[in-house]
């Protein structure tokens, strides 16, 4: 006789993976409950969104949310390097004479997705509503819920494990989905994370408003796009990206060799960068800086195995609707877009 669970799936948290996984399942009939240990809305990056995230809005029935609370539109992208830099070698077209390069997401046919712009997005914002979305779905979502482990001993079912105050709880699922992203919670307790020795990359980041998105800008319909400022340190550039029609999320990417240990240091590597490309540097001075600087780092990485019997790390979607037999989003090469 096989145990009694509470759900058929239990995912562990509840960003747009988490949300949107959740999402799919409910609508399909499948019993399933969302961990987040987060209180949303709460701030987080990857603030621009790709073409294919619109099959799965689509697929969610959530398009008219994002047009409703009026996510900007992003038509395509920017690449800018300084015209003397020595950091980057390119033979792109275009690039060589004028260290410029745009492209528009319009001039690729992309199977399934009916719209020419994606979007970017407060992430406080977006995912909180994704989160609610599943939830009117019919997703069981709790919030404020850290789960500490999962234990796979039993072979009819997984417990998830967490806490409520002092109290130690459990829930029972079929199967498990770890969204946790680069938390990583199955990967790290399994000892199957691996730190990929190439991307070791760090980011310092925060919000402007008033930035006047001209400055650097150098066609009147490219002020929206979503931008990447190189800069004369190898592997190191900046990202600019709209997130309201006043504020801009700006952030500095970089290897963590380069990223400084306090942090006055990183504040002031910060605006070293900023200041080596001058445009963008006089722009962003003239606005109001929003937010404190935030880090990020440790955020590429493999892992040893993706999937088991009863359990799905970080490319959550495949294997947990394949089971369930929900249809699963594809980008144009046929590969899941999770």
């Amino acid at each position: 006789m096989q145990a009694k669970v509470d759900y058929d799936v239990g995912i562990v948290g509840g960003g747009p993976a988490g949300a949107s996984l959740a999402a799919y399942l409910a609508k399909a009939g499948v019993k399933c409950v969302v961990f987040e240990r987060e209180l949303f809305p709460r701030p987080h990056v990857g603030e621009s969104l790709v073409p294919s995230s619109t099959r799965v809005l689509r697929d969610l029935d959530f398009l008219p949310t994002m047009e409703e609370n009026r996510f900007p539109h992003k038509f395509g992208a920017v690449w800018t390097a300084s015209v003397d830099s020595k950091a980057y070698e390119h033979d792109w077209e275009g690039l060589a004479a004028d260290s410029k390069a745009d492209i528009d997401f319009r001039e690729r046919d992309q199977p399934g997705v009916n719209q020419i712009y994606t979007y970017h997005v407060d992430r406080g914002k977006f995912d909180n509503l994704l989160l609610q979305h599943a939830n009117a779905l019919g997703a069981d979502v709790y919030e404020g819920i850290a789960v500490r482990e999962v234990d796979f001993a039993e072979p009819d079912y997984v417990d998830i494990r967490y806490s409520i105050g002092p109290r130690a709880a459990s829930t029972r699922v079929r199967m498990v989905a770890d969204a946790t992203g680069r938390r990583t919670l199955l990967a790290r307790q399994l000892d199957w994370r691996i730190t990929d020795p190439v991307f070791d990359q760090y980011a310092v980041h925060t919000w402007f408003e008033g930035y006047d998105r001209k400055a650097m800008a150098y066609k009147d319909k490219l002020t929206d796009y979503i931008y990447v400022h190189f800069l004369p340190i190898t592997n190191s550039w900046i990202w600019q990206i709209p997130i309201t029609d006043s504020i801009t999320s700006i952030g500095v990417v970089t290897q963590k060799k380069n990223f400084a240990k306090s942090r006055e240091s990183r504040e002031k590597f910060f605006w070293e960068c900023i200041d080596s490309r001058p445009e963008l540097a006089e722009a962003l001075r003239a606005a109001r800086q929003m937010r404190p600087l935030r880090e990020e780092g440790d955020y590429s990485y493999a892992s040893r195995q993706l999937a088991g019997d009863t359990f799905d790390i970080m490319d959550i979607a495949p294997t947990v609707l394949k089971y369930f037999g929900v249809p699963i989003p594809s980008d144009i090469d046929g590969k899941p877009v999770f």
